[in-house]
């Protein structure tokens, strides 16, 4: 189930997406049913089923996805708030 779920096949380009980044270790896109004026989400490549499933080897991806947040915020012109 989780191997080829909705995320997957975006990041696998089978389902099209507004994508605003993209790395080696995460994907960006505006979300298709926005909750907000701008709504974008960002997922990592490498399948992550739930929170309780994270380990400390990904510390450093957890880190990279908040990084790539600011960045995108600033590009987006979304520096003085947003929400994660």
């Amino acid at each position: 189930m989780l191997a080829d779920n909705l995320f997957k096949r975006i990041i696998d380009g089978k389902i099209s997406a507004k994508i605003i980044h993209d790395d080696d270790l995460c994907l960006a896109f505006h979300d298709i049913g926005p909750q907000a004026p701008v709504h974008v989400l960002i997922i990592p490549k490498k399948v992550i089923p739930t929170h309780d499933a994270l380990t400390p080897e990904d510390g450093p991806l957890i880190g990279h996805l908040h990084l790539v947040a600011v960045n995108l915020a600033q590009e987006l012109g979304l520096a003085e708030g947003y929400r994660l």
